[in-house]
């Protein structure tokens, strides 16, 4: 008789899930979850639900890229059965502790959500000097909460992760030219760490209106080269031709101005 072919297990992420490999992971969830020391309370509908996102493109890539990470960082390969156990673990302690109800002057709610809440705000003022609105900081906590949902696979600190997202979420606000976020110089220049910096940055209207406002037409010469074209301190002296002290010294002074007309908008 021909030999029957073994599947691949999990599937590729271009592979869709079979009802047999879904059923085959929830057994593995299970097993799993009856070998690991008790964190909390996983029900029949809890490890149903965490099979269903699972068996997923997504996460069969987010396991990819966290066994090519372990494979540079450990000596011991990662399995994929290693890595249920984190879900697991990361899954019972989520639940246990930021699912939990809280008792509020409005009523019961969840402890994520005001976590959420906290989150966003923070994260808002750290990038932008200013405390968010009620409407915004709300927003970018709904947001936080879709993309736990959908992205988060319980293999990773949950704050480091809503403190990344966060951040990315708020990055990504500050770098749509049209957004009326008010923000630091600061905060603009790290924000032009981008793919194509030349064409956010020449979009966005404050900073193209304080370069242009910088007295000396040297320092604005440096503010472009090392803005919009992400020289460094060794490329900008060998385009000027003169000894890197010197250009620290112009970067300084450009800088300074900068910061003066900027904040003079």
């Amino acid at each position: 008789p021909p030999s029957r072919q073994v599947q691949p297990f999990p599937p590729p992420p271009d592979l869709a899930w079979t009802a047999a490999q879904k059923q085959h992971l929830l057994n593995l969830l299970r097993q799993r979850w009856s070998n690991l020391p008790a964190a909390g309370d996983i029900s029949e509908r809890d490890l149903r639900n965490l099979a269903a996102k699972l068996s997923t493109p997504k996460a069969v890539r987010r396991f990819a890229h966290v066994q090519q990470y372990t494979s540079r960082h450990e000596q011991r390969p990662l399995t994929y059965s290693d890595w249920l156990d984190r879900v697991l673990q990361g899954f019972a302690d989520f639940n246990a502790t930021f699912l939990a109800i809280r008792v509020t002057p409005d009523g019961d709610r969840p402890q994520l959500y005001d976590h959420l809440l906290d989150i966003a705000r923070q994260s808002h003022l750290k990038l932008t000097g200013h405390a968010p609105t009620t409407e915004r900081c709300q927003d970018l906590a709904s947001r936080l909460l879709l993309a736990l949902i959908e992205d988060y696979f319980y293999d990773a600190p949950l704050d480091r992760w809503l403190w990344r997202t966060a951040r990315h979420q708020v990055l990504s606000e500050l770098r749509d030219p049209n957004n009326d976020l008010p923000v630091s110089l600061d905060t603009l220049v790290m924000v032009d760490k981008t793919p194509d910096p030349v064409e956010w940055y020449l979009a966005h209207d404050a900073i193209r209106r304080a370069i242009r406002k910088v007295p000396h037409q040297s320092y604005r010469i440096v503010l472009l080269l090392l803005y919009l074209y992400q020289m460094g301190n060794s490329e900008l002296a060998a385009f000027f031709g003169v000894p890197i002290p010197r250009v620290t010294t112009w970067l300084s002074r450009a800088r300074a101005a900068l910061h003066q007309t900027y904040h003079d908008e």
